[in-house]
């Protein structure tokens, strides 16, 4: 009787990490394949939502509407864009799109979405009292965005009036927001259809690549914010 060997399919949404295994009746090594597990990861192959023209895009879209003063919260902001995507180097963001860059838009301090509650309260008061407030907010996470609009309709900030907000993953909740949120949707079902491609493939042809980096390009979801 062959032995049963299985292959492995990850799935790795935001901080829940699923993994779902195929156990196939072949004589074949382990093959592994990933979706949106983090280019960090050596280990197998990986399919990742390229966040960098994700970004670029909302911001454009900022800049079209005439927003010049655009305010973002920013993790770790020493990371560059090779290390974690949509944690690139700030900057980069603000000189591809021709917009003036101000250290005071950008909120740096890293937050989880369990414990941000205070950070984005502090960032929005900070931001309200200078002497040229931001007139448009990016989101790095559609999570934070509901408490982003709860601070500013408690300063009586009217939305999109003025303030416009972008985020990014279009998580549900986008559509439950009043205005409801545009974002940059992460295409998941792109990706998940780009790694069982892989997987089967690899499976044909009887090897395993922990080599092989596909992006795929996010798109922006407009709405009403």
């Amino acid at each position: 009787k062959r032995k049963e060997k299985e292959k492995n399919f990850y799935f790795n949404d935001t901080a829940t990490t699923e993994i779902y295994t195929l156990s196939l009746h072949d004589a074949l090594p382990i093959s592994k394949v990933g979706v949106n597990y983090g280019l960090f990861s050596n280990e197998l192959c990986n399919v990742e939502c390229d966040d960098f023209p994700g970004i670029i895009d909302a911001f454009e879209f900022f800049k079209k509407f005439g927003h010049r003063k655009i305010a973002t919260f920013w993790e770790n902001p020493a990371l560059t864009i090779e290390e974690k995507p949509r944690r690139c180097h700030i900057q980069d963001v603000y000189e591809l799109t021709g917009l003036p860059y101000d250290e005071r838009y950008i909120w740096k301090q890293n937050f989880s979405e369990f414990q941000h509650d205070a950070a984005i309260g502090q960032a929005i008061e900070y931001w309200l009292s200078l002497p040229e407030p931001p007139t448009a907010i990016f989101s790095i996470g559609d999570t934070y965005v509901p408490c982003i609009y709860e601070h500013l309709k408690e300063k009586r900030i009217k939305l999109p009036e003025e303030m416009s907000i972008i985020g990014f993953d279009n998580e549900p909740l986008g559509n439950d927001l009043r205005p409801k949120l545009t974002t940059v949707n992460k295409p998941i079902a792109e990706m998940v259809k780009r790694a069982i491609g892989v997987l089967l493939e690899q499976i044909s042809n009887r090897e395993c690549r922990s080599d092989l980096k596909i992006l795929v390009k996010p798109d922006l979801i407009i709405r009403e914010s």
